[in-house]
């Protein structure tokens, strides 16, 4: 993945919105999740697959819920931060990654990307970007607990550096870690 092309404009919470062109010459444009994208949301989470849905969400829904696309779209800037990943000239959700801070300095992170767009770098873009924005909000560690049949997060977490351990009360779960510095705003 090459380095940003264009930074065009600036959110409301002052995190710029890029438009990056992948390995493969694909354009897609990364900004903040905003309450105006509940329907892109909604749209994209239909679209992902039962077992995409399955690993990111741990349930297998059919439909989220309005209070879940509120939770997932009405960010609390204090605490949370979320990104999402468009599709080129097109205003669909290709790939989001968030994280909701605790008061302890630690963070849960998810990031899921659609099916068709896995593998092309844009969890990784996302996760870079959403590292960065921790760090400026005093972000300490983030953390994720996922199936251990979720072989994609474990190469993902693997590659970004994150350390897994099993979760003691649940043996088919696994805990990722990954202290936060500066040095880690960029991976590979």
């Amino acid at each position: 993945m090459s380095a940003p092309m264009s930074i065009s404009t600036t959110s409301a919470d002052s995190v710029p919105i890029e438009s990056i062109t992948l390995a493969d010459n694909q354009k897609v444009r990364i900004r903040p999740v905003n309450f105006s994208d509940v329907e892109r949301e909604r749209r994209f989470i239909l679209g992902l697959s039962p077992q995409s849905r399955r690993m990111r969400f741990l349930d297998t829904m059919n439909e989220p819920s309005e209070g879940l696309l509120r939770c997932l779209t009405h960010i609390a800037p204090d605490r949370e931060a979320a990104l999402v990943a468009l599709e080129g000239e097109r205003d669909e959700i290709i790939g989001v990654a968030r994280y909701s801070a605790g008061s302890d300095g630690s963070a849960e992170v998810a990031v899921v990307v659609s099916d068709a767009w896995q593998r092309h770098g844009i969890g990784t873009a996302l996760m870079s970007r959403l590292i960065d924005i921790a760090l400026q909000h005093g972000v300490k560690r983030f953390m994720s607990v996922d199936p251990n049949s979720n072989y994609g997060m474990q190469q993902f977490a693997h590659k970004l550096g994150f350390h897994g351990e099993g979760v003691p009360d649940d043996p088919t779960m696994i805990c990722y870690t990954l202290p936060l510095l500066a040095k880690q705003s960029n991976p590979q």
